[in-house]
């Protein structure tokens, strides 16, 4: 009887420490997710310092701002005509035989 209370205790406690809240499965999946989430860090301070380059270009430096104002709004200097040349979708697909 003893043995069994014993055994059963055990195999309670094995199991508690493999798929458990704070297990060893656990912990696996938390050390995983600690690395995604530290990835993500590190991609996120590189996205933030290039944004902050780009904010520093534009304040200080008037052709980067020239630059910014063709591209994203598509302005232009007096007396200089703007030609938008779209991608077609369809073009792009190869035809028969292709």
């Amino acid at each position: 009887m003893i043995t069994y209370a014993l055994g059963t205790i055990t195999f309670v406690l094995v199991v508690n420490a493999l798929v458990g809240e704070n297990g060893y499965l656990a912990t696996l999946r938390a050390n995983r997710e600690t690395v995604e989430l530290k990835s993500r860090l590190r991609q996120l301070r590189e996205e933030n310092q290039e944004i902050q380059e780009q904010i520093r270009r534009l304040r200080s430096d008037p052709s980067a701002l020239e630059e910014a104002a063709r591209r994203d709004l598509r302005l232009g200097k007096p007396g200089e005509t703007m030609v938008v040349i779209k991608d077609d979708a369809k073009s792009k697909t190869p035809g028969p035989g292709k």
